[in-house]
């Protein structure tokens, strides 16, 4: 008799366990993935909708920057053009002798042969500096640092400098120079500029061995007169007239044009007389060597006098002070 042995087989299902082990380990399903998926969309939408009123922002700001430098652009432009017209209406009008000496009848009058003895001939010497060349100042971080506020130190350079080249009395200076008594004297700032007009120009110039005297009050036809006789002034266009407002040098001019010295980037060199009246309102400041003080004096008693002759009388008998300013 045999015997037979069943063998029971376990069915085995390898596949399903390991679904079992994925489920159990927290693998997501469909419906989550679908869910995961949505909350990133919305998440991505909140991400751009907030980011739009930032690029709105940002979008306005470089427009208006645009903007901004291109009307500064056309302004520059503008006035160098202008500058140049006139520049080169004067050389012209030189070549065909129409221009005056001077920036009147009165002042036609004045150029006499007695006066050249008390003329001088610094401003026809007179040489710009530029006040924003990196040259001009004892390192970059001090030109960085003054370089738009120095008008009035390169003003008294280019004076200076001219009065030494003519009677061979000094060296040639740089803004740096004057720059350190300037502000060694508390009379310069470089939020400000020069501070206090007349009286900042005459104690840093006395340092240079130059005397000065403030003219403010005289007339426009005086003021070129006394550039024309060759000596250089100092005007101020107050901030009023002027954006933060700018000291540059009067060499003289005629019926119709003042002529400069400017150390701005602009480099204006001819102004219409209107034009230069309309930011100039008086203010003057000459600066010699002592040594032609005395000659000065003489020069400026003649114009006095020719002022007094041709200025209208107040309605009691005195002279107008604005008009014909006394004598030193």
């Amino acid at each position: 008799m045999s015997m037979s042995v069943h063998v029971i087989k376990e069915r085995r299902e390898p596949r399903q366990a390991p679904r079992i082990q994925r489920a159990s380990l927290g693998r997501p399903g469909r419906s989550s993935r679908f869910r995961h998926a949505r909350e990133a969309r919305g998440a991505t939408i909140w991400r751009k909708l907030l980011m739009l009123p930032l690029l709105v922002v940002l979008s306005l700001v470089l427009v208006v920057t645009v903007i901004s430098i291109a009307s500064r652009s056309t302004a520059i432009y503008r006035v160098t053009l202008t500058n140049l017209s006139f520049q080169l209406d004067v050389q012209q009008r030189a070549r065909t002798g129409a221009l005056s000496s001077t920036g009147s009848t009165r002042g036609k009058q004045q150029a006499t042969a007695g006066d050249a003895r008390f003329t001088a001939r610094a401003s026809a010497t007179l040489v710009r500096i530029n006040q924003l060349d990196t040259h001009q100042y004892a390192s970059l971080q001090q030109g960085n640092l003054w370089s738009p506020s120095t008008c009035s130190a390169a003003s008294m350079t280019e004076i200076i400098n001219a009065y030494n080249a003519t009677y061979h009395r000094g060296p040639q200076y740089h803004i740096r120079d004057i720059l350190q008594i300037e502000n060694q004297l508390g009379e310069i700032t470089p939020d400000l500029g020069m501070l206090h007009g007349a009286t900042s120009i005459s104690r840093t110039t006395s340092h240079f061995g130059f005397v000065s005297r403030d003219l403010s009050g005289l007339s426009l036809d005086d003021l070129l007169a006394v550039g024309n006789g060759g000596y250089p002034v100092i005007v101020n266009f107050p901030p009023d007239t002027w954006s933060g407002g700018h000291f540059l040098i009067v060499l003289g001019g005629d019926h119709t044009y003042v002529h400069l010295a400017d150390s701005s980037r602009l480099n204006m060199q001819y102004m219409n007389r209107t034009k230069f009246q309309s930011y100039w309102e008086g203010s003057a400041v000459v600066a010699m060597p002592k040594s032609l003080q005395g000659q000065f004096q003489q020069f400026y008693a003649q114009l006095h006098n020719a002022g007094q002759q041709n200025t209208p009388k107040t309605a009691n008998g005195a002279y107008s002070s604005r008009q014909s300013p006394g004598p030193l």
